[in-house]
């Protein structure tokens, strides 16, 4: 039976196969503990039993007194929003603009926010760090807010210019016949055309500023405004040897992200193809 299975499954789908099963170990991993005791764990951290599960590690976190999960949570979904908005609202026209002029100016433009994807967000912590000491904004969320702004723009530019030139020019000109701005003409016309664009860099940029830990930890340094993340980091400590409960709040913090990217999955996916075919 098996033999059968083995001959009717393609090579690239076998390596697909393989590679999903592989991504989706330390996802079971993580599950499964999340519902087992620190000795069982320690024993078998692979296997699971109806005897094993227990849903003491989820009670303990949700009724401890040093971890706020409802606080974590409306920090993490205030930062991840607020910022992935301001990228949602300002990039598209940066983009608009770039996509449909030819001038040299507007391909300086765009390899600016090129050049801007080299540089890695650790390398400028430090020194922003001091700059923002400067302009007293640590601590404060509006120094992540521009922060996550700046950092995500260059990605986030790319893929709505390359979008937007695919989107027929005739709709833009009809739109000038009927006496709209090109303003008007950008939001009532070709913003609603970018659904699937967008839906990638919310699923991307909010995956990425969601998941972030150094970024909180050095810009907001000991303040009540912390991540679900740092919150975590906090809680747990760096010589926790409770697994169970280490496990638990990584299934917590995943949990919002994971159902975000399935409620979007098909325009995530329709973004993704269309930008690889139409780029």
């Amino acid at each position: 039976m098996a033999k059968k299975i083995l001959k009717t499954v393609k090579p690239l789908d076998f390596v697909l196969i393989v590679t999903a099963f592989i991504w989706l170990i330390p996802l079971y991993c993580a599950v499964i503990n999340s519902f087992k005791m620190n000795n069982d764990i320690i024993k078998n951290p692979f296997s699971i039993s109806i005897a094993d599960i227990t849903m003491e590690n989820y009670l303990t976190i949700i009724k401890s007194s040093s971890v706020n999960l409802f606080e974590l949570y409306k920090n993490s979904f205030l930062i991840t929003g607020v910022s992935v908005g301001l990228l949602i609202i300002i990039c598209p026209l940066a983009a608009y603009y770039i996509a449909r002029t030819t001038s040299v100016r507007s391909q300086r433009v765009l390899t600016f926010f090129l050049l801007g994807m080299m540089i890695s967000q650790e390398v400028i912590l430090i020194p922003l760090a001091g700059m923002y000491r400067d302009l007293d904004l640590i601590g404060k969320r509006v120094g992540l807010y521009l922060f996550y702004l700046g950092n995500n723009s260059s990605f986030s530019i790319l893929l709505y210019s390359k979008f937007i030139k695919s989107t027929p020019v005739e709709l833009e000109e009809s739109a000038h016949m009927d006496g709209a701005s090109r303003l008007r003409t950008f939001w009532s016309v070709i913003f609603p055309l970018l659904k699937p664009c967008t839906a990638t860099v919310i699923v991307f940029v909010g995956l990425n500023i969601w998941n972030d830990f150094l970024t909180p930890m050095v810009l907001l340094g000991n303040t009540k405004g912390t991540t679900i993340t740092l919150g975590i980091y906090r809680a747990i400590g760096p010589y926790q040897t409770d697994y169970g409960a280490v496990f638990t709040f990584v299934i917590l913090a995943s949990l919002p992200i994971l159902i975000i990217f399935l409620s979007m999955q098909k325009r995530f996916i329709s973004g993704l193809t269309a930008g690889a075919i139409k780029g």
